[in-house]
This record gives C-alpha cells, structure tokens and sequence, in this order.
C-alpha cells in the first residue's frame, strides 16, 4: 500500500474513533469533574463513593461481572475442548448453532424468562400439571433469584465469546507437548491441568476480559429483571432526571476506570506471560472421531447448550403470537394481531372481502 494511501486510512479512521469515541467519552467526564462555574472538581465521585446505594449497585455490578464470567466459563470450556478434541455427528452445523446467542439481544431473551419463569408461567404450569406444585401455592422462582436470573441471562448470551476465544487458543497449542507428556505416562486429566489449560490462559484472560467488562456494563438485563440496585440501571434512571444531576457521569466515570483498568490488567497478564508469544504448532492436532453412544452424546451436548440459550427467546416468539398465553405451558391461541398493531395495520372480515386499514389510507381484499 502506498504511503499517502495508507496515511489517508489513518487519519480517516482517526477522525472517526475520536469523532464518535473519544468525543462522548471526554464530554462524559467533563460532566463528572466540572462543577457549574466551570472549576475542575471531585466531590461528585466523593457523592458517589459515600453514598451507600451508589456503593451497592457498583457492588452487585461487580459481582454481576464476576459471576457472569465464571459461568460463561463452565459453559464454554467444555465446549471448546470437545470441538477440538472430537469429531462428532453433525459438528460442522452444530459448532455454528452455538454461535446464534450472539446474534440474539440479551435482554429480548430475558423478557422471555420473565414470562417462563413467573408465577404464572409455563414452569409452573408445568409442574402444577405434573402435580410437583400446588396450584395454590406456585413458586416464585425470580422473586429472590433476580440476580442468578442476570447472570444466567448474561451467560447464555456471552458464552460464544469466551468458546471463540478458547478454541483459537487450542488450535495454536503445539500437539507434540501434549504427546510428549501422554508417551511419559501422564494421565488426561494430569496434561489438561498441567500443558492444555496453562498454554490456553492468554484466550481465556482474552476472552473473559471482554465477556466481564460486557456483564458489568450490561443495563437491558437488569431492567427487564427489575434488577435496579445496579450501577447500569442507576446510571439510566438518573439520567432521566430533567434536572442537571452529574451524579450518573461520576457513576459513568468509575465504571469506564473500573473496566479500564480490568482490561489493562488483562493485557499486562498476557504480556507478561511467555506463552501468549509461544511459536506456531509444528503439527497438527488429530480429532478423534467419535461414534455410537459418545458421539450421540458430544452431539446433544452442543444441542442442549444450544435449546438452553434459544428457549428464552423462544418464549419471546410466541409471546408475540399469542392471543392468551397465561397460566398454561403453551399458548392457547396464535394469532398475528400482535404485529399488525405494531406496523399500523388493522384487521377485519366484511361479509365478502377482507379489509385492512393502514395509517395511509384503506385497502380491500376481495
């Protein structure tokens, strides 16, 4: 590429980041450590960090991060591990299916949830049926689990994320280390502690990094789960304020140093750690193909991670196309009502014809 070429994507793309970037984010802090005379000052963090309903939703978003990422981590280890161990019936399809929550808005699926797991939801229904509950007394089941609800909702979203990551780590492992440790008589379990996980940590710190600062950020989930002692959604009610309240972009500004600071302290650890710079594998890794019971098995395993992260939105999709959908495991009645209303049109049976009104004029069907 020539040299002016190359300078004029440079600044093109320079002047994007900082227009669209850069630009908000100093305005934010600007609103954060300016006081209305215009002086530079810090007693709106100090509001903030003494403030013990500000300090628990910073907390619980801490925490959702954490969380979040652990479980986004027991989902996706397995998952890389036998996608790059095994083949397995249907793996080219499936490994792509799991892929589908990344495309799926979290906090969509979590309006589903809501609608499964309520009171009056298909769970319930459910058990009422099978005589595991008494219809009297259903079970609450987001009443007191709002916060394992987020985190279940951010992992079933997040997990590819880390499950990427993870997988390009194993397909630069050198397989002759693994063998040279199985020819000394190393148990599997003995070389997947001591070789595999060890040279895998550079994508894991990579990818939790990115699923953590997502999971902390997160606002769409904990609104839907009425989730509200949490810095995101403390942020947005106080943002609606019609009142001049600098308290959210002091919140704004310790979230945005919090997640700085997590992803600075996951560069430091990659670079520090000789195995992020290790050379390319000289050979191959060879699957091994399973059959029978364990590759029906490996299979359902990545179906099942699969339903488990489709069925809230699922539950959104029939919700849409529901005429009555209350208190039963399935919907009673379909209908396409739902989004005539939502594009403007309107639906009704004449004696011969069928008739449909938009908000530009009216139409016949005969």
């Amino acid at each position: 590429m020539k040299r002016g070429k190359a300078l004029l994507i440079t600044l093109l793309v320079t002047a994007f980041f900082g227009l669209f970037f850069i630009w908000p984010v100093c305005d934010v802090l600007k609103q954060a450590f300016v006081d209305e005379e215009g002086a530079f000052t810090i007693h709106f963090l100090w509001a903030v960090l003494s403030n013990p309903i500000y300090l628990e939703g910073l907390w619980n978003a801490f925490a959702l991060g954490v969380a979040s990422t652990f479980v986004t981590f027991i989902v996706a280890l397995p998952l890389a591990l036998m996608s790059y161990r095994w083949a397995f019936p249907g793996k080219k399809w499936l490994s792509l299916l799991v892929l589908a929550p990344l495309v799926l808005p979290p906090f969509v699926g979590a309006v589903g949830v809501r609608h499964i797991l309520g009171v009056e939801g298909a769970l319930n229904a459910f058990l009422i049926d099978l005589g595991l509950m008494a219809a009297s007394a259903p079970t609450d089941w987001l009443g007191e689990g709002k916060f394992w609800g987020v985190v279940v909702m951010n992992a079933l979203h997040l997990y590819p994320i880390l499950y990427m990551n993870i997988l390009a780590a194993l397909g630069n492992l050198d397989p002759a280390m693994e063998q040279a440790a199985q020819n000394l008589g190393a148990s599997p379990w003995k070389r997947f502690k001591k070789i595999t996980l060890p040279l895998c940590m550079p994508g894991i710190f990579a990818g939790a990094a990115i699923v953590f600062i997502w999971s902390f950020t997160e606002l769409g989930v904990p609104l839907v789960f009425d989730y509200t002692r949490v810095a995101p959604v403390q942020i947005f009610d106080g943002l609606k304020d019609l009142n001049a309240n600098p308290i959210p972009y002091a919140l704004v500004a310790i979230m945005l140093t919090i997640s700085v600071c997590v992803y600075a302290f996951s560069k430091v650890i990659l670079g520090r750690n000789k195995l992020a710079h290790a050379s390319k594998p000289k050979g191959n890794a060879q699957e091994r193909k399973l059959g029978g019971l364990a590759g029906a098995m490996a299979s359902l395993t990545f179906v099942a991670v699969f339903v488990l992260a489709t069925i809230p939105h699922f539950g959104v999709l029939f919700l849409s196309t529901s005429s009555d959908w209350y208190g039963t495991i399935l919907p009673e009645s379909l209908t396409l009502a739902h989004y005539g209303r939502a594009w403007g049109i309107r639906w009704y049976w004449g004696p011969s014809r069928i008739v449909y009104c938009t908000p530009l004029g009216r139409h016949f069907w005969m």
